[in-house]
């Protein structure tokens, strides 16, 4: 009898690129997509949710500059809070924590848990949903933030599910545009293009390279 063969299997190592440390007053690039094949989103619902969600975790200790979610993945651009900003926050979640890093890291584990339960329940399916520990680029300059906010933005027509990423519902290109409450920092992001204006002229002109850009390409 042939003595069957044994297979191993590892994962490659992360670049620690992606796994930046979150630092006080910084900007991150923060992503994660999910595992094989699985939907991330199956209803709207879902996405209202993940926003909601998202933002009852992290606003806490971070500042929403951007984001967009399509259906296996999503992108959220982010600024750190100074520690003192997060004070609040975290008396009222009980933590004594004073490293920024294991804040911010801890946050995203809760708030990527507690999503992954919720729709496991939702759907009756078991089983881990994402298929990695999330990503994190920072993003040492004002360009490396405008280009990653485009970038983020423009995803959808990258992947291919709109002609015209501008009118993608479930990006933050028309909060930041639009007068409705947002929990997104909208009049910085703003003055980081330099004005609504540019903003507008930022995304126009660079709509002829969507995906020739790759410094941040995550996938």
């Amino acid at each position: 009898m042939k003595p069957v063969p044994i297979v191993l299997f590892w994962r490659m190592p992360i670049n620690p690129k992606f796994l930046a440390p979150f630092r006080e007053d910084e900007f991150f690039h923060v992503y994660n997509r999910t595992n094989g094949s699985h939907k991330l989103f199956r209803e709207e619902k879902n996405y209202r949710y993940f926003i909601e969600s998202f933002e009852d975790y992290l606003v806490g200790v971070s500042d929403i500059y951007s984001y967009c979610l399509l259906p296996s993945h999503f992108h959220y651009i982010i600024r750190i809070k100074q520690l003192n900003q997060m004070e609040t926050f975290l008396e009222s979640i009980k933590s004594n924590m004073t490293d920024v890093n294991k804040i911010v890291a801890n946050q995203f584990k809760c708030f990527l848990t507690s999503y992954t339960m919720a729709f496991n329940k939702l759907y009756d399916r078991q089983g881990s949903l994402f298929n990695h520990r999330f990503r994190r680029v920072a993003l040492e300059s004002e360009s490396s933030v405008k280009d990653c906010i485009f970038y983020v933005h423009s995803n959808p027509a990258h992947h291919q599910l709109t002609n015209n990423f501008i009118d993608y519902k479930w990006s933050s290109y028309s909060s930041i545009l639009s007068g409705e409450p947002t929990k997104i920092k909208r009049q910085e992001v703003l003055e980081l293009f330099g004005g609504r204006g540019k903003f507008i002229k930022f995304h126009q002109d660079h709509k002829p390279v969507i995906g020739e850009n790759k410094e941040f390409r995550p996938f």
